[in-house]
Parts: structure tokens; C-alpha cells; sequence
């Protein structure tokens, strides 16, 4: 379809949510030579299963895990970045791919404390 149009697959990239059926279908689309951009990551593990399919991109949301995390144990207080779930998780997800040594670009949404959990996360504190 792209080709039809002049344009290179190289330059298309798609975005699906990180659901077992979103992850089956970049899979797919990878295989193809069209890369990928998993979004709605909420867990390490959507993260590993993403990066065992082929994902080019993925797309936590450390921000909402954090307030997932605080609602449901009603806490109100903010929290330091080495104690905030989001940022551990990230940094758990950054972690496995780097040992994992697959070819990756990780995008994080909704930081609250942006530059301390990208300090906190890299470990440059």
C-alpha cells in the first residue's frame, strides 16, 4: 500500500496497544520490514513480550503505574523517584533489554518528576 504511494517502508512506523493481540500483529508487521511502536505498556512483562515479538519501539507509562500504585494502596504522599513504581518498573523494563541486548528505542510517558526519575532510572544520581 505505502510502496503504491512512493513511500519506502522504512519510513512508516505503526502504533499499537501492547494487548496479546497487538503483539501478535507488530510481530507480523516487523517480519514485514515495517516497524512498530507498542504503547500502553503498564508491566515488564508487556515490555519482554514485546521485545520477543521484534518490537522497534516501546512506550511505558511509568506515570500511570505510579498512580495506579497510589490509589490502590491510598497513599497521598508524594514518593522519591527510587521508591516510585513507575520508575522502578521502567527501570526494570531498560534493564532487560539491555542484558537482553535486543535492538530497542523505549519512549516514556507521564513522568511526574521528570528529570529526577530519568536520573533515577539511567542510575546517574
Amino acid at each position: 500500500m505505502y510502496a503504491d504511494m512512493g513511500i519506502d517502508k522504512s519510513r512508516v512506523l505503526i502504533k499499537l496497544a501492547a494487548t496479546y493481540e497487538g503483539i501478535q500483529a507488530a510481530e507480523i508487521l516487523e517480519k514485514d520490514g515495517i516497524q512498530c511502536n507498542l504503547t500502553l505498556i503498564f508491566s515488564v512483562v508487556q515490555a519482554i513480550a514485546c521485545a520477543q515479538r521484534g518490537a522497534h519501539l516501546i512506550s511505558p507509562f511509568p506515570g500511570r503505574i505510579l498512580d495506579w500504585n497510589r490509589i490502590s494502596s491510598g497513599r497521598t504522599e508524594g514518593v522519591m523517584p527510587c521508591d516510585d513504581e513507575g520508575v522502578v518498573s521502567v527501570k526494570e523494563m531498560y534493564n532487560y533489554y539491555k542484558v537482553s541486548q535486543f535492538i530497542y528505542v523505549l519512549i516514556y510517558f507521564t513522568f511526574q518528576l521528570f528529570p529526577l526519575a530519568l536520573l533515577s532510572i539511567f542510575n546517574l544520581q
